[in-house]
């Protein structure tokens, strides 16, 4: 079963939870990217995995931009969506 979804991010949290589910994201296409022989399960369908997981990882953080009623918090929440939106852009 999935871990509960976190609300009480912080904004160093929110921060460090996008920089970890960026690299983590970054070094699983790292490794199916070197694969010798491509096929659509190492290649496509294992971008699908990477992608789900890292929206999966980072939605509290993001949602916060639209429902916490601390300010720092929708800021930090906002800059980890734009993160978000240019990592997906690279990877695309």
């Amino acid at each position: 079963m999935p871990a509960a979804l976190d609300f009480s991010l912080s904004p160093d949290a929110i921060r460090s939870t996008l920089a970890a589910a960026i690299a983590q994201a970054q070094s699983r296409l790292d490794e199916f990217a070197s694969q010798p022989k491509p096929s659509f399960i190492n290649t496509a369908a294992a971008l699908d995995l990477v992608l789900g997981d890292l929206e999966a990882e980072t939605c509290a953080a993001v949602f916060l931009k639209y429902c916490s009623p601390d300010p720092a918090v929708r800021e930090a929440a906002h800059a980890a969506e734009a993160g978000l939106g240019h990592f997906l852009i690279e990877v695309s």
